[in-house]
Protein backbone atom coordinates (compact mmCIF):
# COMPACT_ATOMS: atom_id res chain seq x y z
CA UNK A 1 0.00 0.00 0.00
CA UNK A 2 2.51 2.26 1.10
CA UNK A 3 2.46 5.53 2.37
CA UNK A 4 1.44 8.60 -0.32
CA UNK A 5 2.74 12.14 -0.06
CA UNK A 6 2.33 15.41 -2.33
CA UNK A 7 4.47 15.88 -4.88
CA UNK A 8 5.89 18.95 -3.00
CA UNK A 9 6.55 17.03 0.12
CA UNK A 10 8.78 15.11 -1.97
CA UNK A 11 10.53 17.64 -3.63
CA UNK A 12 10.74 19.75 -0.22
CA UNK A 13 12.81 16.26 0.79
CA UNK A 14 15.02 15.61 -1.91
CA UNK A 15 16.14 19.50 -1.72
CA UNK A 16 16.73 18.64 2.30
CA UNK A 17 18.65 15.30 1.38
CA UNK A 18 20.67 16.91 -1.48
CA UNK A 19 21.81 20.07 1.29
CA UNK A 20 22.04 17.09 3.80
CA UNK A 21 24.30 15.52 1.20
CA UNK A 22 26.60 18.76 0.95
CA UNK A 23 26.84 19.10 4.38
CA UNK A 24 28.43 15.30 4.70
CA UNK A 25 30.90 15.45 1.85
CA UNK A 26 31.70 19.41 2.39
CA UNK A 27 31.99 18.90 6.50
CA UNK A 28 30.23 22.10 6.54
CA UNK A 29 27.27 24.19 6.25
CA UNK A 30 27.04 24.46 2.24
CA UNK A 31 24.51 26.35 0.34
CA UNK A 32 23.22 25.44 -3.12
CA UNK A 33 21.43 27.62 -5.41
CA UNK A 34 17.64 26.33 -6.31
CA UNK A 35 18.82 25.94 -10.14
CA UNK A 36 21.99 23.29 -8.74
CA UNK A 37 19.71 21.43 -6.49
CA UNK A 38 16.72 21.42 -9.01
CA UNK A 39 19.96 19.69 -11.77
CA UNK A 40 20.89 17.19 -8.94
CA UNK A 41 17.60 15.75 -7.85
CA UNK A 42 16.10 16.31 -11.23
CA UNK A 43 13.06 18.83 -9.82
CA UNK A 44 11.45 20.99 -11.99
CA UNK A 45 13.71 24.66 -10.62
CA UNK A 46 10.60 26.98 -10.73
CA UNK A 47 8.91 24.10 -8.25
CA UNK A 48 11.46 23.68 -6.53
CA UNK A 49 11.73 27.28 -5.63
CA UNK A 50 8.39 27.81 -4.50
CA UNK A 51 8.95 24.94 -2.11
CA UNK A 52 12.33 26.24 -0.86
CA UNK A 53 10.56 29.62 -0.56
CA UNK A 54 7.86 27.64 2.02
CA UNK A 55 10.56 25.80 3.54
CA UNK A 56 12.27 28.85 4.29
CA UNK A 57 9.04 30.54 5.82
CA UNK A 58 8.97 27.51 8.32
CA UNK A 59 12.64 27.38 9.75
CA UNK A 60 13.78 24.20 7.88
CA UNK A 61 16.42 26.35 5.31
CA UNK A 62 17.46 29.49 5.13
CA UNK A 63 19.12 31.63 2.22
CA UNK A 64 22.14 34.26 1.80
CA UNK A 65 22.76 36.51 -1.43
CA UNK A 66 26.12 36.68 -3.63
CA UNK A 67 28.17 34.92 -5.17
CA UNK A 68 28.26 32.11 -2.16
CA UNK A 69 24.55 32.53 -1.66
CA UNK A 70 22.01 30.00 -1.81
CA UNK A 71 20.27 28.10 0.50
CA UNK A 72 21.47 25.79 3.29
CA UNK A 73 20.29 23.84 6.15
CA UNK A 74 19.26 25.69 9.46
CA UNK A 75 19.83 22.69 11.39
CA UNK A 76 22.17 20.04 11.51
CA UNK A 77 21.54 17.07 9.42
CA UNK A 78 21.99 15.04 12.37
CA UNK A 79 19.18 16.50 14.29
CA UNK A 80 16.72 17.30 11.72
CA UNK A 81 14.32 13.67 10.75
CA UNK A 82 12.03 13.36 7.75
CA UNK A 83 9.06 13.69 10.01
CA UNK A 84 9.70 17.27 10.74
CA UNK A 85 9.95 18.31 6.89
CA UNK A 86 7.11 15.79 5.97
CA UNK A 87 4.93 18.02 8.90
CA UNK A 88 6.40 21.54 7.89
CA UNK A 89 4.72 20.53 4.05
CA UNK A 90 1.93 18.15 4.34
CA UNK A 91 -1.36 18.64 6.28
CA UNK A 92 -1.85 15.91 9.10
CA UNK A 93 -3.09 12.72 7.23
CA UNK A 94 -6.67 12.13 7.87
CA UNK A 95 -8.40 9.76 6.40
CA UNK A 96 -12.37 8.61 6.21
CA UNK A 97 -12.55 6.97 9.59
CA UNK A 98 -13.75 7.76 12.67
CA UNK A 99 -13.89 7.47 16.39
CA UNK A 100 -16.83 4.37 16.38
CA UNK A 101 -15.45 3.27 12.94
CA UNK A 102 -14.11 -0.15 13.57
CA UNK A 103 -10.74 0.49 11.27
CA UNK A 104 -10.17 3.99 13.52
CA UNK A 105 -7.49 1.94 16.10
CA UNK A 106 -5.81 0.36 13.30
CA UNK A 107 -5.66 3.29 11.68
CA UNK A 108 -4.37 5.33 14.48
CA UNK A 109 -1.93 2.95 15.57
CA UNK A 110 -0.15 2.77 11.83
CA UNK A 111 0.01 6.66 12.20
CA UNK A 112 1.44 6.39 15.03
CA UNK A 113 4.58 3.73 14.03
CA UNK A 114 4.69 5.77 10.52
CA UNK A 115 5.30 8.79 12.90
CA UNK A 116 8.13 7.54 15.04
CA UNK A 117 10.05 5.91 11.99
CA UNK A 118 10.05 9.51 10.49
CA UNK A 119 11.22 10.96 13.42
CA UNK A 120 13.98 8.90 13.85
CA UNK A 121 15.17 9.00 10.12
CA UNK A 122 17.71 12.03 10.11
CA UNK A 123 19.05 12.91 7.11
CA UNK A 124 22.50 12.62 8.02
CA UNK A 125 21.65 8.33 8.37
CA UNK A 126 19.78 8.91 5.30
CA UNK A 127 23.49 10.90 3.49
CA UNK A 128 25.30 8.10 5.03
CA UNK A 129 23.33 5.44 3.75
CA UNK A 130 23.49 6.66 0.29
CA UNK A 131 26.65 7.14 0.13
CA UNK A 132 27.78 3.86 1.11
CA UNK A 133 25.04 2.36 -1.13
CA UNK A 134 27.01 4.15 -3.72
CA UNK A 135 30.35 3.06 -3.50
CA UNK A 136 29.30 -0.76 -2.43
CA UNK A 137 29.48 -2.38 -5.56
CA UNK A 138 31.39 -0.93 -8.63
CA UNK A 139 31.49 -3.36 -11.54
CA UNK A 140 35.32 -3.66 -12.67
CA UNK A 141 35.29 -4.29 -16.37
CA UNK A 142 38.69 -4.99 -17.23
CA UNK A 143 40.27 -7.89 -18.81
Amino acid sequence: MGMKISVKCDYALRAIFDLALLCSTEGAATSATSTEIASRQKIPQKFLSQVLVEMRQTGLVDARRGPDGGYFLIRSPKVLTVGEVVRSIEQPRKGPWQQGDPFFPIWSRLNVVVDQVLDKTTFAELAERWQARQTEYVPDWTI
